[in-house]
């Protein structure tokens, strides 16, 4: 007998979270899949075995036990909210990103998961030295508040205005979560339109006409969450997500991507962008919507 999904709470899936679950023992997946599963079903049945985290930062963070090594840490929602699911790994593993992670949700760039383990950021910046002005530098017209938006732990700013060329920047940037690196390489950019990624302009948000209680709903409704996150409203889409990589082109879309690929043209149109910047992607799903 097929199961009925409880309607009451969302469930919501990170990049990370997938990325980690395609790096686990091949022995492993299936069983992570099949906990996935249930837990789109019903995230508060008693066989998930809820645990709190101690020392974790963020309040919100859970565990779920998937076998008696392995853990998945999840975001438990306010009431009926969002449940997000993070990270699998071994138990300690598991443990150890739960209690060096937050949730942050940012006007601008939906929800982020930002990493406290400065020590570990440090560390192989630190012998690209500071010797350089901070006006040499690719990001001497950034101000302290955008890097620290972007994600940037305040203790990394000093090496990061200290990069002079493109090759220094990516090094440290090496030692970033993926989307706060790309937050980054954009702001270093900044005065060169020609090399932003996409020709066409975002488009622009408009905030909600009244706040909703929960910023962590908030954030994960804006359209830049869905480079990060996909929120699962079927069990079709729970199985393209389970399906990393292959489906994964599918499911994270930049916004300005999306905005290119729901746009009704009225003729020919031409989108412009360096390498890797996903025309092709948005092709595909032009295609694939039937435009």
């Amino acid at each position: 007998m097929a199961l009925v999904r409880k309607p009451a709470s969302q469930v919501a899936i990170s990049d990370d979270f997938l990325g980690a679950l395609e790096k686990l023992p091949g022995q492993v997946r299936p069983r992570v899949r099949q906990i996935i599963r249930l837990f789109y079903q019903n995230p508060a049945h008693p066989s998930l075995n809820y645990e709190g985290i101690r020392e974790a930062r963020e309040p919100r963070l859970r565990s779920i036990r998937v076998t008696d090594d392995y853990r998945a840490i999840v975001a438990h929602p306010q009431g009926d909210g969002t449940y997000v699911l993070l990270w699998v790994d071994k138990h300690e593993a598991a443990y150890r990103w739960a209690r060096t992670h937050y949730l942050s949700p940012d006007d601008a760039r939906g929800l982020v998961v930002v990493p406290t383990s400065e020590r570990d950021a440090q560390s192989p910046a630190s012998s690209l030295g500071t010797a350089l002005a901070p006006e040499a530098g690719l990001l001497a017209h950034c101000t302290d508040e955008q890097l620290l938006q972007a994600g940037v732990p305040a203790i990394l700013m000093p090496t990061l205005r200290a990069c002079a060329t493109h090759e220094t920047l990516m090094q440290v940037l090496g030692v970033l979560q993926a989307n706060v690196a790309e937050a980054v390489r954009h702001l270093a950019l900044d005065d060169n339109p020609g090399e932003r990624p996409l020709a066409l302009r975002e488009p622009e948000l408009t905030p909600a006409a009244t706040p909703e209680p929960d910023p962590i709903e908030v954030a994960l409704s804006r359209p830049e969450s869905r480079r990060r996150f996909v929120m699962v409203t079927s069990q079709h889409e729970l199985e393209q997500a389970l399906n990393y990589p292959l489906e994964r082109w599918r499911l994270f879309l930049h916004p300005s991507q999306q905005s290119i690929v729901q746009r009704r043209f009225d003729g020919p149109a031409l989108v412009s962008g360096g390498s890797g910047t996903g025309k092709t992607v948005i092709g595909l799903h032009r295609a694939l919507s039937g435009c």
